[in-house]
């Protein structure tokens, strides 16, 4: 019965994480290709953004590493890709404005941003050592079942908790998107220029969900197999 419920979930995951992906690498690719027509930078949008919601104290900067674009509350810095930064293509811009909308968050007390903060750092303190011992529980037959089963649950409590923040990131674009609404007029050039930005914000929503999907359906992918 788990193995049926294991493969259901398997391909309905695996579904999301291609969904996911496809967005936003469709809309990330396309925002590439064009340049704002008044030639603001993705840094430049966001702090125009948190000027006009009457957020001062945030600072703007390079972001590096594996996640070179994300707001840290803790420091008040809005951190992003080098690219995104001083980048001044439709999708710097999304990305930036998407990011902004953390900020937002913060100012507002929104508690689901912290508890997005913790996941990710959860996230990327237990990635590598659960896929060792995934790794582990594969090549080793001692291990067995029993193991690749706990490896599983614990796969799913991480899951778990990262699709709980989800919402966070569908609301940052909102806030963000509201923001910028009332100052598209000075900001971007046209109808068309927003509405394409807009895309790339709401598709950084989606790229999140192949972030959750991912692992697990990786992890899954392990289970169908026979032992």
């Amino acid at each position: 019965m788990f193995l049926r419920y294991a493969i259901v979930l398997f391909l309905l995951t695996t579904v999301a994480a291609l969904w996911g992906r496809r967005k936003f690498r469709l809309a990330y690719d396309a925002g590439m290709l064009r340049q704002s027509k008044g030639g603001i930078t993705g840094a430049t949008l966001a702090r125009r953004i948190l000027t006009h919601a009457g957020i001062e104290g945030v600072e703007i900067a390079v972001g590096h590493g594996l996640m070179p674009d994300y707001y840290d509350p803790g420091r008040r810095t809005l951190y992003l890709h080098q690219r995104h930064y001083d980048g001044t293509t439709h999708t710097a811009l999304g990305i930036a404005a998407h990011e902004a909308g953390h900020a937002l968050q913060h100012a507002a007390g929104h508690r689901p941003l912290f508890w997005r903060l913790s996941s990710i750092q959860a996230t990327m303190s237990l990635s590598l050592p659960i896929l060792l011992l995934g790794l582990l529980c594969l090549i080793i037959p001692g291990l067995g079942k029993l193991a690749l089963f706990g490896l599983s649950l614990a796969f799913v409590a991480l899951t778990g908790w990262n699709l709980m923040t989800l919402p966070t990131e569908l609301d940052a674009t909102l806030r963000s998107e509201r923001v910028l609404d009332e100052i598209r007029g000075r900001t971007l050039a046209s109808l068309d220029e927003y509405e394409s930005v807009q895309l790339i914000m709401r598709s950084a929503s989606a790229a999140y969900i192949e972030g959750i999907f991912a692992p697990l359906s990786w992890l899954l992918g392990r289970i169908r197999k026979p032992q």
